[in-house]
């Protein structure tokens, strides 16, 4: 009854707290839904150490052959058997995104699925290995030198990630920032890097002929304002062959997809690697999984 009196003299302070609860709620899920990345290593480096250096300094590499011809090809094919499971994303727009989506996790029911998505999660220990003696991954070079950013936990790596469809004739995701940056903690925030695995088929080794191609363009240097790329100091095309792997910044760099106009469909599984890991988190697991 006391408890009861002082919430109603006490209203405004009483919602202010509920609000706080709710809105801290999101985040706490987003933690407990992410391992560390001893937890998600996956044997076998997929990068390299010159590579890693090239995102930290440009804020974003391609590295290819990340899946073999015949693991690229066998979850190209896992893809195309379930398309009755990809679904509109809540920011589904004719004008800015068009995909269709489902999700991966380290459960699928496909073993080829099952090896890409392990594979992207491994990226989080190459990551924090060249930590410089911190143990967790220092962000990029500009980071560290302007704002002299250090921390001590350990990236999240997510349970699964997104994979997005884009069939012929349209479908396409404007110019976008995956995240953002928050100037008092440039590691704030669930996603930092941003890894996008291609599982397309054969049909894309080669360069379209004609027309857009399905790449993923990244604007390089844009400025935080422009949601266009007109200021971007470096333009780059990325073509989506089956087993390449493209590492950006997900919070500074603006970047879009194409459409195509293949017959083919083109498959990206996305993982978001980011926000310090909290294994006190864990307990939430079981009621948000």
């Amino acid at each position: 009854m006391a408890a009861a009196r002082l919430a109603a003299r006490c209203a405004w302070p009483a919602a202010g707290v509920g609000w706080a609860c709710l809105v801290m709620a999101g985040p706490a899920i987003e933690v407990a839904r992410r391992d560390s990345p001893a937890e998600a290593s996956g044997g076998a480096d997929v990068t390299t150490r010159d590579q890693r250096a090239a995102l930290r300094r440009n804020r974003f590499v391609v590295v290819d052959g990340v899946l073999s011809r015949a693991e690229a090809l066998a979850a190209n094919a896992a893809c195309e058997r379930r398309h009755e499971s990809f679904k509109k994303t809540p920011q589904d727009d004719p004008s800015a995104r068009t995909d269709r989506v489902t999700w991966v996790g380290g459960d699928d029911t496909s073993p080829a699925l099952r090896l890409a998505i392990a594979r992207l999660r491994g990226v989080a220990s190459e990551l924090d290995t060249d930590a410089l003696g911190a143990g967790a991954w220092q962000g990029f070079d500009d980071d560290n030198a302007s704002r002299g950013h250090r921390r001590s936990r350990a990236l999240g790596v997510p349970l699964a990630g997104q994979l997005a469809r884009y069939g012929a004739a349209g479908p396409r995701y404007a110019p976008h920032r995956d995240g953002s940056v928050l100037a008092f903690d440039p590691s704030f925030g669930a996603r930092e890097v941003t890894a996008v695995l291609y599982l397309c088929g054969p049909a894309w080794d080669e360069p379209a002929r004609n027309g857009d191609d399905g790449a993923l363009v990244l604007y390089c240097g844009a400025d935080a304002a422009d949601d266009d790329g007109d200021s971007a100091t470096a333009v780059h095309r990325v073509r989506p062959v089956g087993g390449r792997l493209v590492l950006f910044d997900s919070r500074t760099v603006l970047h879009e997809v194409r459409p195509h106009g293949r017959r083919d469909d083109r498959f990206a599984l996305t993982l978001w690697l980011g926000g310090e890991h909290y294994p006190e988190f864990r307990c939430l697991r079981p009621y948000v999984s």
